[in-house]
């Protein structure tokens, strides 16, 4: 069987289906069963030939919420200049949202938008 995976973002929502195409399952019976090998056969790609219907969409997140603790960090400058430079511990937080899907041969690019970038004490 060969399938189609298609993608789509609908209602800022990002959706990965399967469509089977090309179902051709072999079907090998022993004993009295394998009189049967045809309708077995038929009954198998008409159930797979089908699964787009039974398998749901699936569901991928389309915004991330993240946050990353950023240490607090002293530098000491002698040369030339006498400068301390201090930053305390603080809290970095970004939101990032999708904005496309490409895809090409092995890859698939997804492109992210970055939106309320700020930072926490």
């Amino acid at each position: 069987m060969d399938c189609v995976l298609s993608f789509k973002i609908d209602s800022g929502k990002f959706y990965a289906t399967l469509e089977p195409f090309n179902v051709v399952p072999n079907v090998k019976a022993g004993g009295m069963i394998g009189q049967f090998d045809g309708i077995i056969r038929d009954i198998v790609t008409v159930q797979l030939s089908t699964l787009s219907e039974h398998l749901p969409p699936i569901q991928f997140p389309v915004d991330f919420n993240n946050q990353f603790p950023v240490q607090a960090n002293s530098v000491q400058i002698r040369a030339g200049l006498n400068m301390d430079i201090s930053t305390p511990a603080h809290t970095l937080k970004y939101f990032l949202a999708l904005k496309e899907v490409l895809i090409f041969k092995e890859k698939l690019f997804l492109a992210m938008n970055v939106k309320k970038v700020g930072v926490a004490k």
